[in-house]
């Protein structure tokens, strides 16, 4: 009879286990029920705040509403084409200097007084200009800012001189643009609301609106900015200071827009966004991001979370070597269990790469030495902004362990991904330009969700500005750990019993306590927020107990029998 009963309590207890993958709420309700019925109880636990919202930097309230007067379409419309309609008039697009066909020639060579200085001005009129665009979250055509921006990159690149750098300039004005238009919280209207079509049509135009943007950059690089007969080459400066402008607008929009392709499921919108990665020489993460990264996100084994304390020149290192090496091992898994080796044709790994080699090869070969500087100088570029993105999205958010045990995957032996796992920023702004990438916490909450339905949460923590400040401050170690870790301190008091690797730099680490972890020496357990003790259970997703003192199912004879065996009693 005492056995019955221990085996019926192990039975029930087993049912804990599998609460662990559901939600918060899941968890209270079914670990509250399912381990009372076998005798376990629950301590008393204090009551935790929850996290206090970070305050951003903006210069008046967000709006609260949307818009619903049924003439953001429009407005957007009008606003997209002024912008143009400047930026044309101001510097001249490659092929429509016909508007201002007496300038054409004294801007070509920088003797227009100001001219550089009213561009700029100009540029920063229209990015702060989404502060009176109204949005109806249901409505594309503010999305198109793509266009502007890759036409802006081309055209600096056509006109030459410091003009070659236009789209980096936009980085410095975009953190005070992103305070002066402010925040966005409202949430998009329902899914079966949305205009799902003309948002998705914006997000394809982007690869092929770059391809076209990019060819037509290597042209001017490589026979001139005066048509094709090389009258006029660009020099050194302009040809590193294009290929740095470019790769703004391949880092912040391309791989952007690539990040969100390579998410859906139709074979149309992975091509183009593996088309992206290929022109910047970073087609694993196509492979890495959707396998590895949000699997593994806020844990040891993922390399694009930042480390607390770990400077973004730390960082970026770890990083790129990191994500290559777990790309390979993910694609090796993959052949493997197809009973392929690696070196295969059906490699993806190795297509993609030899994809992006060969545009090299062509580029170098067809059009030149500085043709084929100024293509690596722009995927360079726009892989340092991305990880830069990267290092910023997690820094410092773990995930609860619950064991070590290396035979189980990842996703088993640490807490599920919540929105406590990644730092949000509510910038309108920031939010536009990057297809909503700013509510990253509910981007890994729910892997699917389209850009346009995502949502922000007081449950995330929050950046104090938009990425572009953001990224501004992580080039400053100093700044960005004075900036950040009070706010990341803060956000670990909302969750006191969890047990954290690392720390801020000059931060003594508390010693861990009984309940902090779920893995060896423990004798309690945290699950949901809620501590968990005698008879001690160690809450996995094996498929029978193990013994809470030895963790060792194979040499504990009671380990299938009971929670806790007598030998170990």
């Amino acid at each position: 009879m005492e056995l019955a009963s221990r085996r019926s309590a192990s039975t029930t207890t087993a049912r804990c286990r599998r609460s662990n993958r559901t939600n918060d709420m899941r968890d209270r309700r079914a670990i509250d029920s399912l381990c009372a019925r076998a005798g376990t109880r629950k301590a008393e636990t204090p009551k935790e705040d929850a996290p206090k919202l970070a305050q951003h930097w903006q210069l008046w309230p967000a709006p609260t509403e949307i818009d619903r007067s049924g003439t953001a379409a429009y407005i957007q419309a009008a606003w997209l084409a002024t912008l143009v309609v400047t930026f044309v008039l101001v510097g001249g697009l490659p092929g429509i200097a016909v508007l201002h066909e007496s300038l054409d020639e004294p801007l070509r060579q920088g003797e227009v007084p100001f001219s550089n200085l009213l561009q700029m001005v100009c540029i920063f009129l229209g990015l702060i200009s989404f502060r009176w665009v109204p949005d109806d979250h249901n409505t594309a055509v503010q999305y198109w800012f793509h266009a502007v921006t890759g036409a802006l990159a081309t055209e600096g690149i056509y006109r030459g001189g410091w003009r070659a750098a236009t789209v980096a300039y936009v980085i410095i004005l975009l953190p005070i643009a992103e305070h002066i238009v402010g925040t966005d919280r409202r949430s998009p209207p329902p899914k079966d609301e949305l205009n799902s079509k003309s948002f998705r049509f914006a997000s394809l135009a982007q690869p092929v609106l770059q391809l076209l943007w990019l060819a037509w950059s290597l042209l001017i690089v490589a026979f001139g900015n005066d048509g094709y007969d090389g009258v006029k080459k660009l020099s050194t400066m302009e040809v590193v200071l294009g290929g740095i402008s470019f790769g703004v607008y391949s880092g912040a929009f391309g791989i952007t827009y690539a990040h969100e392709l390579c998410h859906r499921h139709a074979k149309l919108d992975r091509l183009l966004g593996i088309l992206n990665l290929v022109c910047v020489f970073y087609p694993h993460f196509n492979i890495e991001h959707n396998k590895g990264h949000h699997k593994m996100v806020a844990t040891e084994e993922d390399p694009a979370t930042a480390r607390a304390g770990e400077s973004f020149y730390h960082f970026l290192p770890r990083v790129v070597i990191g994500e290559l090496r777990s790309a390979v091992e993910l694609e090796g898994k993959r052949l493997a269990k197809a009973g392929v080796p690696f070196l295969h044709p059906t490699n993806e790994l190795l297509q993609l790469f030899s994809l992006s080699i060969a545009m090299a090869a062509g580029v170098g070969l067809c059009l030149g030495g500085q043709a084929l500087a100024f293509f690596l100088i722009q995927a360079g570029t726009a892989v340092l902004l991305f990880e830069s993105v990267n290092y910023l999205e997690h820094y410092g958010l773990e995930r609860r362990q619950y064991t070590s045990d290396p035979s189980l995957p990842v996703e088993w032996r640490y807490a599920k991904i919540g929105l406590r796992h990644a730092w949000d920023s509510p910038t309108r702004l920031g939010n536009t330009i990057l297809l909503k990438l700013q509510r990253h916490a509910d981007h890994h909450n729910h892997a699917g969700k389209r850009y346009q339905q995502l949502t922000t949460s007081d449950a995330s923590p929050q950046l104090p500005g938009g990425y572009a400040t953001m990224i501004a401050i992580a080039l400053v170690p100093p700044l960005w750990f004075a900036v950040m870790d009070p706010r990341l301190l803060e956000h670990r008091r909302s969750m006191p019993r969890q047990h954290y690797r690392h720390w801020p730099r000059g931060v003594t680490p508390p010693p861990p306590t009984l309940g902090d972890t779920g893995i060896k020496g423990a004798a309690s357990l945290v699950i949901a927020g809620q501590r968990w003790v005698r008879p001690s259970v160690r809450i996995s997703n094996q498929s029978r107990l193990s013994c809470n003192v030895c963790l060792d199912p194979e040499r504990c004879s009671h380990a299938d029998m009971a929670p806790q065996c007598d030998e170990c009693e």
